[in-house]
């Protein structure tokens, strides 16, 4: 029996030095505990790009009246049944300023030195995804991006020769941009913040204003003839309105699609600027100064805003 406890002691002295071998640190780590691979300065990075096996990513900043905003060019790669099929252009949200400023550092947790792992142990044989940042000079900076360590979610990146793991999170929005990069809203307003809406169909115009704004329970909207007295026709429509989420992004509208709503919202100093659209195809879409392109809308909640418009409008 004493011998088995032996062995077995033998056994787990040696998976644990395997382990440490596996994850061994090389250079020390920063005070704060992450090692800096890049160190760029944000308005260093002229564009981000980003590939795996199912898609290929390419970030560029913009510049319009707006502001500086971030585009995300995607485009499925071929022999995948990855959706959507064709190749679009997405609006990101306010997580991209975040996400650009982490990569031009790029920070990780450790750098290892993986004496006696293979590169196919560490999925750089081949690399499961690739990141390359391109400086504003046109240097191109190749991170390739590699599999798990044991048992955890972080992953394993390559620059030059030295080997990292970063952090699970780090990628993350690279990975599941749909649901943690792409821009969703309509406008980047919040319900309290807006003043006032201007409504337009093809059978007229109409503004309301938004009474009692910044209390949930006592807000209201009203006709702009009569600001002080609710329109008990139009709270849900509006509040369903103000809602309307994205679902995804489309390179233009089908064939035969008609506007059917134009509005113009007010507030915090600003204007901006909302389409919606019945399809050729018959499902329902966007377009707004927040978005910048054609949209295809949560079905669920914009039907209800078209189906009841005109009611809406004319009062």
């Amino acid at each position: 029996m004493t011998r088995v406890w032996i062995m077995t002691a033998l056994l787990g002295v040696s998976l644990a030095a395997s382990w440490a071998t596996w994850v061994r640190q090389g250079d020390a780590p920063t005070p704060d505990g992450e090692v800096v691979v890049l160190d760029l300065a944000p308005g260093d990075l002229a564009s981000v790009a980003w590939t795996d096996p199912r898609f290929e990513l390419v970030i560029t900043p913009q510049t319009d009246k707006r502001g500086t905003w971030y585009a995300v060019d995607r485009t499925p790669l071929e022999g995948t049944d990855d959706e959507p099929a064709q190749s679009v252009r997405f609006t990101a949200n306010e997580s991209a300023e975040q996400l650009w400023e982490v990569l031009a550092e790029l920070p990780a947790l450790r750098e290892v030195e993986p004496e006696g792992v293979t590169d196919a142990q560490l999925g750089f044989a081949p690399p499961e995804g690739e990141l390359i940042l391109t400086r504003a000079g046109g240097e191109q900076l190749i991170v390739a991006i590699g599999g798990h360590p044991y048992r955890n979610l972080d992953r394993y990146i390559r620059y030059g020769d030295r080997t990292f793991v970063v952090d699970k999170d780090l990628l993350k929005p690279l990975e599941l941009h749909t649901s943690q990069l792409m821009e969703r809203r309509l406008l980047p307003l919040e319900p309290a913040d807006i003043e006032t809406v201007g409504l337009q169909t093809s059978g007229g115009t109409r503004t309301l204003v938004h009474g009692n704004r910044f209390d949930p329970q006592a807000a209201f909207w009203a006709g702009k003839d009569d600001p002080d007295t609710p329109d008990p026709d139009i709270q849900g429509w509006m509040d369903t309105l103000l809602r309307i989420q994205v679902q995804d992004y489309v390179t233009e509208l089908p064939e035969g699609s008609t506007r059917v709503l134009a509005y113009a919202a007010r507030g915090k100093g600003q204007t901006w600027q909302v389409e919606l659209f019945e399809g050729g195809d018959g499902q329902l879409y966007g377009r707004s100064e927040l978005t910048r392109g054609f949209v295809r809308l949560v079905e669920s909640m914009a039907r209800d805003v078209v189906d009841e418009v005109e009611t809406a409008v004319g009062g």
